[in-house]
């Protein structure tokens, strides 16, 4: 990679917050009976991204890094390294390959009421996804501190604010970030590198650029009381190879998903309304060989709580393949299209045979409505408690590896069509909380967990049966 000579710029600028324009592409609906396709996107000569229905996930051969903390050595307009300052100009730079502001060494920086600007593309679209590479405003192992500023940037493998490294870290309060060039995210943070925002408006246009993302490992990004907003495919509102938290916010994905969970990894998402215009509503995946950590129990991680999730285009509002994962959901309002809540199986990633999913929903003090889907290679437990009430199916075609079903003694089920279990249990004995509609649930006689049935049949209120599947 070619380096810049260093050119220093300091450039008072307005930054423009015109609000992105929201665009839904058209998606051919796939086949019958087949994995829903995904997109493979090409970011520079040589280097590919495959985005999965609205993912930022690079090639296997694109993963490693070729040392510790590249982004130290890194050009900018404006370097602080190793030591304690308060900064209150505005920053810009034209060049590839150089950021407006970088921190490094240990720098502690506030800067108060800047404008950031930058334009001049990435020549390595990797090393700006894992390093910060030509980022508006980058943090190699120190601490930067913002208020009441405003970042744009105009170029491809832009990111606005980057944080890298175990001593990276941005605070960010009361400020506007936009970006319209491809892999150019708002908030970014890889390498255990930390940022926290409240009270920003983040809004991103072009190809892979989600408004909030991290990146192995240990990187964390936590925000509230904001606006996040893409425009772009493969643009999800937050895609976490590291851990998402995000409270009191809004914010629409405009042709991607909500939120996507690569990995071993988490969102958590509390007293938020987010819609999104992706294949899928919300997606957790392994892009490479499934890995569920060294004692087996490692998962993907996605919670709601007191929030609002609307998907716009019809699909699964959850979709789980290559990976184990758990979802839990408390007293969140669900809008989609169509009629499947969720779908668990293989897709293109990982090895064919075993890229299957398992996931565990729990639902607490949650109304669920919506069917519930497996393939062959896939599991999926419902977990109903406390007061939570589920009208659908689930493996009503019996396809799945494994279905079973758990309620507690306060939550309910009404069935909408025959459904195919595994295991069924139920906090109350005399199963008053189901509603069958004249449908049946067939259970596995043989199961052990499904002893307490004694191999009977049972007839359900509303008409309809329980009954072993013969």
């Amino acid at each position: 990679m070619q380096k810049s000579k260093i050119l220093t710029l300091a450039i008072l600028a307005s930054l423009l917050s015109t609000p992105c324009a929201w665009a839904a592409h058209k998606k051919t609906a796939p086949e019958a009976g087949k994995p829903a396709a995904v997109q493979t996107e090409k970011a520079a000569p040589a280097k590919t991204e495959t985005a999965a229905a609205g993912t930022e996930t690079p090639a296997a051969t694109g993963e490693a890094a070729a040392e510790p903390l590249p982004a130290d050595a890194y050009e900018a307009a404006k370097i602080v390294t190793g030591e304690k300052t308060a900064l209150a100009d505005s920053y810009a730079s034209l060049k590839a390959d150089e950021s407006a502001l970088l921190v490094k060494n240990g720098a502690d920086v506030s800067l108060s009421h800047g404008a950031i600007t930058k334009s001049g593309a990435t020549t390595d679209v990797l090393g700006s996804k894992f390093h910060g590479l030509n980022a508006a405003v980058l943090a190699a192992d120190g601490a930067l501190s913002m208020d009441g500023c405003t970042i744009r940037t105009e170029a491809d493998g832009a990111n606005a604010v980057f944080a890298t490294g175990a001593k990276g870290s941005v605070k960010l309060h009361d400020s506007n970030i936009r970006t319209t060039g491809a892999s150019s995210r708002g908030l970014d943070a890889t390498e255990g590198g930390k940022i926290t925002a409240d009270n920003i408006n983040i809004g991103t246009a072009g190809l892979r650029s989600a408004a909030l993302a991290t990146e192995p490992s240990g990187a964390s990004v936590t925000v509230s009381k904001s606006t996040i907003n893409t425009s772009g495919e493969g643009s999800p509102l937050l895609y976490s190879k590291g851990a998402i938290k995000l409270s009191e916010a809004k914010g629409t994905a405009g042709a991607s998903e909500i939120a996507v969970v690569e990995g071993n990894n988490s969102i958590h998402l509390e007293y938020v309304d987010l819609s999104g215009n992706g294949t899928h509503g919300v997606m957790l995946y392994q892009n490479k060989t499934r890995d569920n950590g060294t004692d087996g129990k490692a998962l993907g991680r996605f919670s709601a709580k007191g929030s609002a999730l609307r998907s716009l285009k019809e699909g699964p509002l959850f979709y789980v393949t290559n990976t184990a994962a758990r979802i839990y959901s408390e007293m969140t309002t669900m809008q989609y299209l169509g009629g499947t809540l969720i779908r668990v199986e293989a897709n293109q990633f990982g090895d064919e045979g075993t890229n299957g999913g398992d996931l565990t929903f729990m639902a607490n003090n949650q109304g669920l409505y919506g069917n519930v889907s497996a393939d062959a290679s896939s599991t999926i437990l419902m977990d109903l408690q406390n007061g939570s009430h589920w009208s659908g199916a689930i493996n009503t075609d019996k396809t799945a590896k494994k279905a079973d079903v758990n309620l507690d003694a306060s939550s309910s089920w009404s069935i909408t069509a025959d459904c195919h279990l595994d295991a069924f249990t139920d906090g109350n004995p005399a199963m008053t909380n189901l509603k069958g509609n004249g449908h049946t649930i067939y259970y596995n006689s043989s199961n052990t967990a499904n002893t307490w049935l004694g191999g009977k049949t049972y007839e359900l209120q509303g008409g309809g049966y329980l009954k072993p599947e013969k």
